[in-house]
């Protein structure tokens, strides 16, 4: 088999991308909930850098995260509110953890002919608390998460990472993901990269110019990935 080992994206990938109108929702909730006015709350919240700080880990909770940006935007939020939206983004992401249709029967395919399987997400610290509780975990050898190992994609070393706990080279290895930064950080590490772009999400993924530019190979459906492990 030309393959020993699959990487997996989860958002997007593994599960439903996360859907806008929850997310916006949640955010609303969150602001009523500590008292800050929203045209200034989600801006600051959803910042490249507050983005890339709660990817990172460096808030250890949601709810320290939700202190800190308050304190940007000069609103002291006390403990008790923090922990009360915490708990509703949380909810939310439990919500988007459901596996897509075909994702349980694809990675049993894929278990039955021996292959090493990784996750590869980047998210804040509510992620891999839930992670173990989902359909999902029991099938994964090694679940990275950004806010634990403090990079993000495409920086070159999560994938190493990933690559040194399979121990698989890089060119007996898939990576599947819905975004092409991450796509060219795999293929830059040595491996195929696979752009997965459900019908259902089309609209969506290729609003981003970079998928349309994207010459590598597309799957439909993690299914169509069989295909790929099963060639010679």
């Amino acid at each position: 088999m030309k393959y020993g080992a699959v990487i997996f994206d989860l958002f997007g990938t593994l599960a439903p991308s996360y859907s806008p109108d929850a997310y916006t929702a949640a955010l609303g909730e969150v602001c009523l909930i500590i008292g800050a006015d929203p045209a200034k709350f989600v801006p600051a919240w959803t910042s490249p850098e507050a983005v890339r700080r709660c990817m990172c880990g460096m808030p250890e909770t949601l709810a320290v995260h939700i202190r800190d940006v308050g304190l940007r935007i000069g609103l002291d939020v006390p403990r008790s509110a923090a922990g009360e939206a915490e708990s509703v983004l949380i909810e939310m992401t439990r919500s988007m953890l459901a596996p897509r249709a075909d994702a349980i029967a694809a990675l049993e395919a894929l278990k039955e002919r021996g292959l090493g399987l990784a996750l590869m997400s980047d998210c804040s610290n509510e992620v891999p608390e839930l992670w173990p509780d989902t359909p999902l975990a029991h099938f994964f050898d090694v679940p990275l998460f950004s806010c634990c190992v403090g990079m993000v994609k495409p920086e070159l070393g999560f994938y190493r990472l990933a690559l040194d706990h399979l121990n698989v080279p890089p060119d007996r290895c898939l990576y599947v993901g819905d975004r092409c930064d991450e796509l060219i950080g795999a293929r830059e590490t040595g491996m195929l990269p696979i752009l997965i772009c459900p019908p259902e999400e089309e609209s969506v993924i290729m609003a981003r110019e970079s998928a349309r530019a994207w010459q590598g190979p597309r799957i439909a459906s993690l299914t169509e990935l069989i295909s790929y492990v099963d060639q010679d």
